[in-house]
């Protein structure tokens, strides 16, 4: 299962690629790409976490880890959390003018680090400890994985080229 131990790994790749060009977008004054890399990174992370809900922390065989398993729940409420209240800011954010609309990305940016350095912290825990012992899982990471990937490659590319060009 090293395989799936690899694929949530670079699961985590995604997800910051995601941030970062949702971030860039937002310092472009592009609000729209903005918002939709923030939704493909939302939708990546809320798909992976899902995914690590249902398959590795139900098994109670993981629970022999370096962290108790209720660690990694916390931490996906956390998340969780920590999405609905950036989601409410960036909404807030896209509304705004001028000078307001500045500072308002001031502040959206500091919060935004605050979620990066929690989803570090989590991603270093889950890639020490918890996906050493997935070859104790049998789970099809892959699936899901390829479903993001073919609903967001187009916005992505997209992505790319316009970040290239800026």
């Amino acid at each position: 299962m090293d395989v799936l131990k690899n694929q949530l790994a670079e699961s985590h790749k995604d997800l910051h690629q995601w941030f970062l060009f949702h971030q860039e977008c937002l310092l472009l004054g592009e609000d729209i790409l903005a918002m939709q890399a923030y939704d493909a990174f939302m939708s990546y992370l809320q798909k992976h976490i899902q995914f690590e809900n249902q398959y590795l922390l139900n098994d109670m065989r993981l629970n022999d880890g370096r962290w108790p398993l209720e660690v990694y729940r916390k931490e996906h409420d956390k998340l969780d959390a920590m999405l609905v209240r950036l989601s409410q800011m960036l909404v807030d954010y896209q509304r705004l003018q001028g000078r307001r609309k500045r500072l308002a990305l001031l502040e959206l940016l500091d919060y935004e680090q605050t979620l990066r350095h929690v989803m570090e912290h989590h991603e270093e825990r889950e890639e020490m400890d918890l996906f050493s012992h997935v070859m104790k899982v049998n789970a099809d990471w892959q699936t899901t994985n390829l479903q993001l990937q073919m609903r967001y490659a187009d916005l992505k590319n997209l992505l790319k080229a316009k970040l290239e060009e800026g």
